[in-house]
């Protein structure tokens, strides 16, 4: 806090924050997000960024480079999560559909028990590789 008086802490209104955010996107020539005109653009994109990496934290990204290539302001993380929740689930049963048409019935079952367990091969999940630095690397 500063030293004397007539410094006392204020709040903004409504109308006052709206305004001085208006303010501040049009001196940046940015546009205020408006979800009924963008989220099916910003969907779509992401939908094709979900085909190459689809871990939400890739597609967060993602989101902010689009938006700031379209020089548009940032929604809310609420709105943004559910944006990219719905692009996760769509590619994920796009994702599905395309491997129940690809593979024969047989593999989809032994797929199944190999994940269950119930395969002769089983799934096991090894440590991180150790780094250099912590003694790891190749062995002979």
């Amino acid at each position: 806090m500063f030293p004397g008086s007539g410094l006392s802490p204020f709040n903004l209104t409504r109308r006052a924050r709206v305004r001085i955010y208006n303010r501040v996107l049009e001196l940046t020539d940015h546009q205020r997000w408006e979800s009924e005109r963008q989220s099916a653009a910003l969907s779509q994109d992401l939908g094709e960024h979900a085909w190459v990496w689809a871990q939400p934290r890739s597609l967060f990204d993602r989101v902010i480079e689009y938006l700031s290539a379209q020089k548009i302001g940032r929604p809310g993380y609420t709105v943004l999560q559910d944006i990219i929740g719905g692009v996760v689930r769509k590619t994920n049963r796009e994702l599905i559909r395309r491997l129940d048409d690809l593979i024969s019935i047989d593999l989809a079952d032994w797929l199944s028990d190999l994940v269950e367990g119930k395969a002769s091969l089983t799934l096991r999940r090894f440590p991180p590789p150790r780094s250099i630095s912590q003694g790891g690397g190749f062995s002979v």
